[in-house]
Parts: structure tokens; C-alpha cells; sequence
């Protein structure tokens, strides 16, 4: 949700780093992530400490979404309550000074930093902050605006505190939608030190005869040509659309996904449908109170429209959903297994 929501305030112009410690995790953000068609973006799966040692002085904003107690979801789910203990505050207390003491130096001078919990916990709240500013003089709380304060309360201060934590915003049921969260908003100060990434990329490029194959679909398919360089991964071919180079250790999506070449022909992804559906030539436009759309989300043939063959993408009210290839005056369902209802 949180990497969904922060592509959409960058769009096109920016790119997103959206990194998931847990494999399993990272692959739904891999799927949300094609779903939303969203471009300049790389998925990870990495320590703190790596990404650390990856960037430095680069973001604008770094969301700091730790791991923690999970005292904000006691309503939600039982399991949330019977995990917890006191022994848990504070092992997810060190865990979060760890990843903040580990990413801070990704953030740009001028550059904010958002750590964010979803548990009451002073331990993992104030006390974190407090610790992290006590030790990172470059970094200092800044006001949210007016529309959060109204639906949270301010953060708690404590007599040892030397900082006024009244900054931070805790979110409570009673007084805001959805559960417990709490959020601290730190800005670094402002630094004329320009920001490193500090790796190389290492990627195998698309041959010649295959970069042919995929600007020859494009020239096919396309009103215009998407901007970007195309990279290889494995039989499939990616294209990289942000400027940002590709991490050689547990990437899970780096760009969007264009498809693989069988036998000289370009078959395409689903995410390129998503991503670039409304730059193709062919279009099947579908709106409210027509039947199709159960048809197609169900993985059915579809009756077409399209005055000519070859591939479209399928649209439901403006928005893309799909693609697929129109032949014979239907359409070859391309909505993946795994998407369709029953």
C-alpha cells in the first residue's frame, strides 16, 4: 500500500526503490507493483545494512517502515495478540535502531525520512526517535500537515526526553480510520554534498537481432515508442525506463517486464500491458454494464470491436486491466491464471 501510494505522488518523473527483507513478501509487491503498471521502479529484497552500503545521500524521502510489535492490530487478528510479549518490544526495538542507524545516510541533504510503526509502544515510538536524534544531529522532526494532525494525537513526551516528540502523530481507532499507527516526519539539513550510488551494474545486454524483434513489435503495436534501454533476465527482456542501475543481488522486478522471444516472435507480459496499455494502437474499450468484462477477468474469449487484428490492450472504464490479441473478431484472452476469478 505505502509503495503503491508513493508511486503515484512521484509518477513518471521519479523512481522508487521499494525494498521487502521477506522473499515471499517482496514477490506480492512484484505483483501489486505489475497490477498498478507502475514503471520506474526497483523491487528488493535486502538487509538495511545492504541497501546502506548501496546509496548514498540519493532519496528525497525513505519511508522506514519497520518491522514491530504489532500492538496496532490487537482489534484486527488474535495471532497479533497472542505473539506478543514484553521480550518482543524490545527485540523489535533494537531491530529498528538497527535499520535506521543502517539506512539514514540514503537520505539526500533536504532530503525527509518517515519511520513508521503499527504499534503503541513507546519503546519502539518516541524512545527510538529520541535515541536516533540524540545521535544524528543532521536530523531534526518536522511538522505533517494540517489533514493528519486532525485524525491523530501528538506524540508522548517523557521528563528524560530532550527533544519535544509532540511532532510525531499517533494514530488511534478511536479518532482515526483503521488501527493503531504512529509516524515521525525527520528532515536532514540541507548539504551541498551531491548523492553516490555505490555499485555497478552488472547486467547482460539484448542482442542486436533481439533488440530488432522488440522495436519491430513496438513499431507494430504502439502509437509510440516507449524511452528506455532493454536489459535480459534469463529468456525474458526488461525495460529499464528510470536511470538508476540495476543491482546484481536479489532483484525481484527492476523495470517492466516486456515478455520473451520464442522462435523469432515477441510474446508480451502482462505488466507491459499494464504498464504501457495506453500507448497501443488498438484498444478494446470496455465500460460499465458490459458483459465482456466478467468474461475477460474470468480468462474467456471476448467478442471485439477492433476494425483490425493483432495485439490490444483491454481497458475497463479508461483504465488498463489487460491485454490481448484480437483475431477473427474475437480476442485471445492474455489475463494471467493467476489474476482471474471464478
Amino acid at each position: 500500500g505505502k509503495s503503491g501510494q508513493a508511486a503515484e505522488k512521484i509518477g513518471e518523473s521519479g523512481f522508487i526503490l521499494s525494498n521487502e527483507y521477506q522473499p515471499k513478501r517482496a514477490k506480492i509487491l512484484v505483483s501489486n507493483f505489475e497490477r498498478l503498471g507502475i514503471k520506474n521502479a526497483m523491487i528488493t529484497s535486502l538487509d538495511s545494512a545492504e541497501l546502506g552500503e548501496m546509496f548514498s545521500k540519493v532519496f528525497d524521502l525513505v519511508i522506514c517502515d519497520v518491522p514491530c510489535s504489532g500492538e496496532g492490530m490487537f482489534r484486527k487478528t488474535q495471532e497479533a495478540a497472542d505473539q506478543w510479549s514484553p521480550e518482543s518490544v524490545i527485540q523489535c526495538q533494537k531491530r529498528q535502531e538497527y535499520i535506521l542507524d543502517n539506512i539514514k545516510d540514503t537520505v539526500k541533504g533536504g532530503g525527509y525520512l518517515l519511520y513508521s510503526t503499527c504499534t503503541y509502544s513507546l519503546e519502539e515510538n518516541e524512545e527510538v526517535v529520541e535515541k536516533f536524534l540524540s545521535e544524528n544531529s543532521d536530523f531534526h522532526l518536522t511538522d505533517v500537515k494540517n489533514e493528519v494532525k486532525k485524525v491523530t494525537s501528538d506524540g508522548i513526551n517523557l521528563p528524560e526526553f530532550k527533544t519535544d516528540m509532540s511532532k510525531c502523530r499517533r494514530f488511534y481507532p478511536h479518532i482515526s480510520r483503521g488501527e493503531g499507527q504512529f509516524i515521525a516526519l525527520l528532515k536532514r539539513d540541507e548539504t551541498s554534498e551531491r548523492g553516490k550510488i555505490l555499485y555497478k551494474e552488472k547486467v547482460s545486454e539484448a542482442s542486436a537481432e533481439e533488440k530488432r524483434i522488440i522495436k519491430s513489435f513496438f513499431e507494430e503495436n504502439l502509437i509510440t515508442l516507449p524511452s528506455g534501454r532493454i536489459i535480459k533476465s534469463k529468456d525474458n527482456f526488461v525495460l529499464i525506463s528510470h536511470g538508476c542501475p540495476v543491482y546484481t543481488k536479489s532483484v525481484f522486478s527492476a523495470g517492466v517486464l516486456i515478455g520473451e522471444i520464442k522462435h523469432g516472435i515477441l510474446h508480451p507480459s502482462h505488466q507491459f500491458f499494464s504498464c504501457y496499455g495506453n500507448l497501443f494502437r488498438r484498444q478494446e474499450k470496455l465500460t460499465r454494464g458490459d458483459s465482456r468484462i466478467y468474461k475477460y477477468l474470468h480468462g474467456e474469449e471476448i467478442d471485439s470491436t477492433l476494425s483490425e487484428g493483432g495485439y490490444c490492450a483491454v481497458t475497463y472504464e479508461g483504465a488498463v486491466i489487460g491485454g490481448g490479441k484480437a483475431v477473427g473478431g474475437k480476442i485471445k484472452n492474455h489475463y494471467p491464471k493467476g489474476l482471474r476469478i471464478n
